[in-house]
């Protein structure tokens, strides 16, 4: 089992751009097949950008609390669809985000993928809708985001020798399931 092999063009920013000014059509590149290198790709700014916008949203005043209460609000903001979002999943994505989280926790977080992407996205959403880019400007954040994940990128491959041992027993190979 090798790294990911994901080719970042500024061209897949656009979904992202889109996104972030409330065209959600932005969305409609990451339902595409997960093997088709441009999904890959407009997936990784997506979580790129979902990691810039929860550090520039809680800096270096993180708190336990702060966490817990941003996706308690979130979800009751979400009203009955307050399900939609895991808070366990949607805390430990924001903590990871935040970089408080080892590797192997990293993860398990992502075990769950629908309910990864579910809280990336209405977290981003979120963010976006409080003004997290606020003075820098759109531009400034999906600079920021390109720059995190071509440097996430360079750091790949040492990170997936760490992780590599976890990844073999839990991530599905060949299209068989993985070990429990």
């Amino acid at each position: 089992m090798e790294p990911p092999d994901i080719e970042l063009l500024d061209e897949d920013l656009e979904p992202l751009r889109r996104f972030m000014v409330g065209d959600l059509e932005g969305l409609a590149d990451l339902d595409e097949d997960p093997e088709n290198p441009r999904s890959k790709a407009v997936w990784f700014l997506f979580v790129s950008a979902f990691t810039i916008a929860v550090r520039w949203r809680f800096g270096e005043s993180y708190s336990r609390g702060a966490v817990i209460k941003f996706v308690a609000d979130l979800r009751v903001s979400l009203g009955k669809d307050r399900d939609e979002l895991d808070p366990k999943v949607a805390e430990e994505w924001i903590r990871s985000a935040l970089g408080l989280l080892s590797n192997e926790e990293q993860l398990r977080v992502h075990e769950d993928l629908d309910a990864s992407v579910d809280a990336t996205i209405l977290i981003l959403e979120r963010l976006r809708d409080e003004n997290v880019v606020g003075d820098a400007g759109l531009d400034a954040f999906l600079e920021a985001t390109m720059d995190y994940a071509r440097n996430m990128q360079e750091k790949l491959p040492s990170v997936w020798d760490e992780i590599r041992p976890w990844a073999e027993k839990h991530v599905p190979q060949g299209g068989g399931p993985a070990e429990a």
